[in-house]
């Protein structure tokens, strides 16, 4: 029996169905957690199936909205999806651990601390989680993808994948993305909810691009405060998507946002959004409390010194990289 079997196995077992996702939710974690619980209640309407979350989805709110808080009773005896989740410790939600049963669906590289549940399926060269959790279930008799669970799983694969920009994208993407736009999704009302932009975030990447510097060897980057924040009337994650705005740099090999956490007022952590192309910048990520993809990574500087330090080291691995390869833009 293959992972994706016992999966579907599992499931089946069980009357009560909770899901959860990762804190600083984007695009994918809530596409792929809220397409799993529509498909697993329009599936099996006899199920309770919840996803229980305090965060708030943010601009991702036109998927819908998570359920109402339940009783702590509820979860025992029931089994836990945990959606685009690398390690526990950034699981939003601490309740998943009262489950009886723990299935991980994920595409981020496994680290020594990320292996968590009774069933993983770990997949880096996925271009989503949405991606895996479509495929899941697409390719089972009995399972019910419509236009609200189809336009979840799209606007999952769309935001992870930089518009089928990256380098996960594979033909198996497509061919995924193909059939879930067979189930009706209305991708002009999607693009529209992900893309278009409000006057005081227009001006926000101005400032952006007007305070961007670069290193030495091609390190472009830029520093956000809570300030500059409130200024623009701007939430935590509005903000830190203009990370996406320093790509397009010519022999920028990686790029940075260097913006404060305001997860706690009185929080002094400078949370680190680091990009590439080319070249992995993960392992830096990893050396300063953080971690993800290849080419897409999240770390924490708990000082400004350590800020300091992670620009030198990203600059410094931009240098390396330059002197040993070729084709790099």
């Amino acid at each position: 029996m293959d992972i994706k079997q016992r999966i579907i196995r599992i499931i089946k077992e069980y009357d009560r169905i909770f899901v959860f996702r990762h804190e600083r939710a984007d695009g994918d974690c809530i596409g792929a957690a809220v397409a799993v619980r529509q498909i697993l209640k329009d599936s099996f309407p006899h199920k309770r199936v919840l996803f229980v979350d305090s965060e708030d989805f943010g601009m991702y709110s036109f998927l819908g909205s998570s359920d109402e808080e339940v009783p702590e009773e509820e979860y025992k005896d029931a089994v836990a999806i945990v959606v685009d989740t690398a390690n526990e410790e950034r699981i939003s939600d601490k309740r998943y651990s009262l489950c009886r049963e723990i299935i991980k669906i994920d595409h981020h590289p496994e680290r020594e601390d990320g292996r968590y549940g009774t069933v993983a399926w770990v997949d880096p060269s996925r271009s989503s989680a949405s991606e895996m959790v479509a495929e899941l279930f697409l390719e089972r008799e009995g399972f019910v993808i419509g236009q609200e669970a189809a336009e979840a799983l799209f606007t999952g694969i769309v935001t992870d994948s930089g518009r089928f920009r990256f380098n996960s994208v594979s033909p198996q993407t497509m061919k995924i993305t193909a059939m879930l736009l067979e189930n009706g999704v209305d991708t002009e009302k999607v693009y529209s909810y992900i893309y278009l932009t409000d006057c005081n975030v227009l001006k926000y990447n101005a400032f952006i691009y007007d305070n961007m510097k670069i290193t030495e060897n091609g390190v472009a980057y830029v520093r956000v405060t809570k300030e500059d924040m409130e200024k623009f009337g701007l939430s935590y994650d509005e903000a830190a998507e203009a990370v996406k705005l320093l790509s397009c740099v010519k022999g920028a090999l990686c790029w940075i946002m260097f913006i404060d956490d305001v997860k706690s007022s009185d929080s002094k952590d400078i949370r680190v959004r680091l990009r590439s192309r080319f070249m992995p910048i993960n392992d830096i990520a990893e050396r300063h409390d953080g971690g993800g993809h290849a080419h897409a990574s999240g770390a924490t500087a708990h000082s400004p010194e350590e800020a300091e330090q992670i620009l030198a080291e990203t600059d410094e691995s931009v240098r390396k990289y330059k002197s040993t390869h070729e084709g790099w833009m």
